[in-house]
Formats: structure tokens, C-alpha cells, sequence
């Protein structure tokens, strides 16, 4: 990516209806629409929609996809059931985090959700470990965007303009469905206390689904909502971030996220995170 800032393919969409942009780990993303307050208000009363193209989104799959996954990943994603989603910490030799990231496991292939900032990192990292386990591992955060949108009312709204119901979906579970010809993946989340729903789409439908939840599902419509009011959900939720509260010369357990660690498995980082385990944290 070197220094080029990409754009949202909402962009011209957002400028439209007066948000304010800024670069965002690289991207230029909606800071706020209007008032952050009103923007969390109206979260936390109805419902927000959040672009989320920004979050990487790194595939994984071949015959040795899990093989790779147990070996990257410090939860246990060898025994992870098909359309779930769950959080895992990626880590180096050392111990330090490389990204906290969610897993979701689908019909053939593997998707991790990365931080905005360690997308290439996480990419690089998965790409030098998949040749020895013949998998494959390619970035399709430039052609797959996401959607979060967040709020006591969202099932209820989404039940009545998607195709597929989503209301239904227990925590951490995900449903394929399809919107003409393009397929998109809803993964169920919670967001601190609040019901939440993330859906991946192609980029070349993403302005039409966007346009319609927000702007042309009438009463359903849901209000778009900036990055500031997304990090306030965030930090609220107590959900650290990469560059924020941790970085690669952190550890698990001085970030407090040792309950994402399994050493039922040979990990990357299992050696030194053993040594590491009855040690207090300086932090």
C-alpha cells in the first residue's frame, strides 16, 4: 500500500451526505456525520450503520487451511465450527501480539478480520507460514467491504430489508445469503451491551445496499454513523486495539487478553508465552 490512502467505495456517498472524512489507518473513512453524541444516542436508542471497509479481510483456504490456522492462531481454530466466528490473537516468536483478530469459519474457507492498521502485517505473517501447509492465503479487503450496524432496534430493522433473516443468529454465528448474483456473509456480534450484526458484500454492490439501509428502507432506513462514534463503542466495550492499547511488543497477558490464548496446541509464540504465563505483568 506504501503511502496511498484508499478510499471507501462509499466515499463519494459519504461526501455526499455531509460527513466529515478523515484518514483512517490508511483510508479515507467518515469521522462523523454530525454530532458524535447524537450519533451514539441514536445507537443506542435505535439502531447505526458503520462502514467497516477498512478492516482487512484475509482468506484463507486449501487442504492444509486449518493446519495453518492452529498454527497461527492462539485460540483453538482446528476445533471451531462451521459458521462461527471467534476471537483470536495472532502472535510472533516472542510472545508479542501481532494483531487481535476474529475468525470466521464458513463453507470451504476461512476469513480473519483484521485491525485497520496490521492488515498487510497479518497478511505477510499468515502468506510466510502457507507454503509448508500448501495453503492459500490472499487479501480481499479491496474487493469484499463491510457493514456493522449496531443498535437495540437492528434485528428488527434488517429482518425487514435483507433477504435473509438475520434476528434469529445466536452470538458469533454467521449466515451466507445473496443479493442478485453476489453472495455476502452476516456475522451475528455484540458490541459492548448492544445487538450487532456485520455484513460482508462485494464492493460492486456495496453502494446499492448501503443507499438502501440507510436511505431508501423508509421507516427502516438506519442512520449512518461516523469512525469517532465507532471508537466510542469500542473503547465503551472494553475491545482493545492494535496501536491503541497494544502493540507488537505486548504480550497477552499484559494486555489482559491471556482468555484468548489456548496451550492446547503448538502456536507461534506458545514457547515463550509458557514462560511467560506465571510470570506477573510489569503493566
Amino acid at each position: 500500500m506504501g503511502d496511498e490512502v484508499l478510499r471507501s467505495p462509499l466515499y463519494d456517498r459519504h461526501v455526499a451526505a455531509g460527513a466529515e472524512m478523515a484518514v483512517e489507518a490508511g483510508w479515507q473513512m467518515p469521522a462523523r456525520y454530525g454530532e458524535v453524541a447524537e450519533e451514539m444516542r441514536q445507537v443506542r436508542s435505535r439502531a447505526g450503520a458503520f462502514d467497516l471497509t477498512h478492516y482487512g479481510r484475509v482468506r484463507v483456504r486449501g487442504g492444509g487451511a486449518v493446519e495453518l490456522l492452529g498454527r497461527l492462531c492462539t485460540a483453538d481454530a482446528v476445533h471451531q465450527e462451521d459458521d462461527t466466528a471467534i476471537d483470536t490473537l495472532l502472535c510472533n516468536d516472542s510472545g508479542g501480539i501481532v494483531d487481535l483478530c476474529r475468525l470466521l469459519r464458513l463453507e470451504g474457507f476461512w476469513v480473519l478480520v483484521t485491525s485497520p492498521e496490521c492488515r498487510l502485517r497479518v497478511l505477510g505473517h499468515a502468506q510466510a507460514q502457507a507454503e509448508q501447509f500448501g495453503a492459500k492465503v490472499d487479501d480481499q479487503t479491496e474487493k469484499v467491504a463491510a457493514i456493522a450496524v449496531i443498535g437495540p432496534e437492528a434485528p428488527r430493522l434488517l429482518d425487514a430489508v435483507l433477504p435473509i433473516k438475520v434476528s434469529h443468529l445466536p452470538d458469533d454465528h454467521a449466515a451466507v445469503g445473496s443479493v442478485l448474483v453476489a453472495k455476502y456473509i452476516a456475522v451475528r456480534r455484540n458490541v459492548g451491551d448492544l445487538w450487532g450484526i456485520e455484513v460482508m458484500l462485494t464492493h460492486m454492490l456495496f453502494g446499492q445496499a448501503w443507499r438502501f439501509i440507510t436511505d431508501k428502507a423508509g421507516a427502516n432506513a438506519i442512520a449512518p454513523c461516523g469512525m469517532e462514534a465507532w471508537e466510542s463503542l469500542r473503547i465503551a466495550a472494553g475491545v482493545p486495539r492494535h496501536g491503541r492499547e497494544f502493540d507488537e511488543s505486548t504480550d497477552p497477558f499484559a494486555a489482559g487478553l491471556e482468555g484468548l490464548v489456548s496451550f492446547d496446541h503448538d502456536f507461534i509464540g506458545a514457547d515463550a508465552l509458557a514462560r511467560l504465563r506465571d510470570k506477573e505483568s510489569p503493566r
